[in-house]
């Protein structure tokens, strides 16, 4: 199967392209990141695989229409210091 291929099958039965629901799944991985943890913006970019952190940046931008400085301003540590979510 091509990557075009797959893309097609997600477009047609999950209404999403493969790149999308990769690019979703990367945000959320990103913002858990950027909420339970001190890293700088920058560093959870390339702890993803981006090369670019302003490419990282556009596509997390676009998808929850909120800069990820921004999203770690307003949710940081929302469990507590060095707290994973679910710990006591």
């Amino acid at each position: 199967m091509t990557p075009r291929q797959l893309s097609e099958i997600g477009k047609r039965f999950l209404g999403r392209t493969a790149k999308r629901m990769i690019e979703e799944r990367l945000v959320l991985e990103a913002k858990r990141l950027l909420r339970f943890t001190d890293r700088p913006v920058k560093r959870v970019a390339y702890d993803l695989g981006y090369d670019d952190p302003s490419h990282f940046s556009k596509v997390f931008k676009r998808l929850t229409d909120q800069a990820p400085q921004d999203f770690k301003n307003q949710h940081a540590h929302s469990s507590g210091p060095g707290q994973e979510p679910g710990e006591t």
